[in-house]
């Protein structure tokens, strides 16, 4: 029995040996195996790092081969030799340096539209005041004092409306308090604001205002008396010749524009 138990424990200590020997040859090769895969990945890594440094070598010397070329083209060009694209893009860049300056193009407006300026005749007699004498200096002062006290006629509710301008309009409202005259609403218009008829129609100035529309009109001022106030209605052509005549005959016109002074 005893021989039988000693034969059974050297078959089972062999039995572990063998399966320890065959566990460590499979680790053994495995580890081979990682170290052959590591050093083909390695001399893969190694050979594209090489590829991309030739490929940016050669780029280079194909850049500065093109460099090279294209500033010996610049620089000489024989006769009857073709041009490249890049000489002729070159020249036309130094064509356009060595072009002056030109202007940018101005839209020239058609005749029609472009409005000649006319020529303005200047007014010599402006300004001027009249002596009054006598009678018409007393009736003179007045106007005066009666334009002095004229109050301003406004329209109603010209104060609480914003819209509404500075003009006189009549009310007629049933309700209107201006229309009664009621203190403090404002001024009616009526007849006793105004001047004496023997001075009514006379000009600040002095003198008495005659309309003019043509030169025959002209002729038939008393220049001592009165002055002349052109029409609006003439226009620019009769208005000098009206202004040159008068500055020869020596009479004053009231109603100056501008650039005739």
């Amino acid at each position: 029995m005893a021989e039988n138990t000693e034969e059974k424990n050297t078959e089972e200590g062999l039995k572990k040996r063998t399966s320890k020997e065959k566990v460590d040859k499979e680790e053994i090769d495995d580890k081979e195996e990682v170290k052959h895969i590591k050093k083909e990945v390695t001399t893969e890594e190694v050979t594209k790092t090489e590829e991309i440094k030739m490929a940016k070598d050669d780029a280079g010397k194909s850049i500065e081969m093109a460099k090279d070329d294209a500033g010996k083209s610049i620089e000489i060009e024989k006769p009857g030799e073709v041009t490249s694209p890049l000489t002729e893009k070159t020249e036309e860049h130094k064509e356009e340096l060595e072009k002056p300056e030109t202007k940018k193009k101005t839209v020239e407006m058609p005749k029609k539209m472009i409005k000649k300026e006319k020529p303005v005749e200047k007014i010599k007699n402006v300004r001027t005041k009249r002596k009054l004498e006598g009678e018409e200096k007393r009736l003179f002062k007045i106007a005066h004092h009666i334009r002095a006290k004229k109050p301003k006629f406004l329209r109603q509710q010209y104060g609480m409306v914003k819209r509404l301008d500075e003009v006189w309009r009549k009310p007629k409202g049933v309700d209107s308090k201006l229309r009664v005259e009621k203190r403090g609403q404002g001024h009616l218009v009526k007849v006793g604001y105004k001047k004496p008829e023997s001075i009514r129609g006379i000009h600040p100035s002095g003198y008495w205002t005659v309309a003019i529309n043509n030169l025959k009109e002209l002729k038939n001022i008393n220049k001592n008396i009165q002055a002349a106030v052109i029409s609006s209605q003439v226009g620019r052509k009769k208005r000098n010749e009206i202004i040159k005549k008068a500055n020869e005959l020596n009479i004053i016109i009231l109603n100056p524009r501008k650039g005739e002074i």
